[in-house]
């Protein structure tokens, strides 16, 4: 399962990578420099979110119906589904930020109701013999201020290429040495896409876009929780 899902992210996300111009063009995700802002020297294509998001969803189908943890991967796949779709039409259309904020939330709300374990219930620190339990309201809060904030902040890292792919490749690839067998096969699957994305975005020829940064920071957030 874990070579498969390897092979099969790596083969999609090239294979979107090099149509990476006519698949922008149809969904009308080029991005355009201004001379203002966006200071790269051509159109770029914004598909490198869609290169990597759309065998991880495959792969969470398949582990929703392999698994004994449907509710997580069923849960998880329809938010990187969602945000992949919000994401596209916020680099199409530029939606509002309240907008984004409001899905966001309401989203990650939502999952965190369907699957409890999602939830950053207590806090252990190195300098304190016993761990800090706060109250279930403080705990939501926490978690939803957390994945929200790195949605934003992946955002942000996605101006410079190759740091938000980097950044994310380098979360799940770490996350190898702590995860349960049964999530191997969603890791190997998000490393093996972004690292083709990785070498057509750091040579500037994608973007991961909103749609990238939106549903990707969410996947690495749920599987890290």
């Amino acid at each position: 399962m874990v070579l498969l899902s390897l092979a099969l992210a790596a083969v999609v996300a090239l294979a979107i990578c090099l149509a990476a111009k006519p698949i922008a063009e149809l969904l009308g995700v080029m991005d355009v420099p201004d001379g203002r802002r966006k200071l790269h020297a051509t159109p770029t294509p914004q598909v490198g979110g869609l290169a990597v998001s759309a065998p991880l969803l495959f792969v969470l189908g398949v582990l929703g119906g392999a698994t004994d943890f449907v509710p997580l991967y069923v849960s998880l796949m329809a938010a990187v589904a969602i945000f992949l779709v919000v994401g596209l039409l916020d680099d199409r259309k530029h939606l509002r930020p309240m907008f984004r904020l409001a899905v966001s939330v309401i989203v990650i709300l939502a999952i965190l109701y369907v699957v409890p374990s999602e939830r950053v219930t207590f806090f252990r620190f190195t300098f304190l013999e016993i761990a800090i339990f706060p109250a279930p309201w403080v705990a939501l809060a926490f978690t939803v201020v957390c994945i929200v904030g790195l949605q934003n902040a992946l955002n942000m890292a996605d101006g410079k290429n190759g740091l938000a792919v980097g950044l994310l490749l380098t979360w799940c690839t770490l996350l190898l040495a702590y995860a349960p067998e049964h999530m191997i096969p969603a890791l190997a699957a998000l490393i093996a896409a972004l690292a083709v994305v990785f070498l057509f975005n750091v040579s500037g020829r994608l973007f991961l876009g909103d749609a990238g940064t939106y549903s990707l920071s969410v996947a690495a957030a749920l599987l890290a929780v």
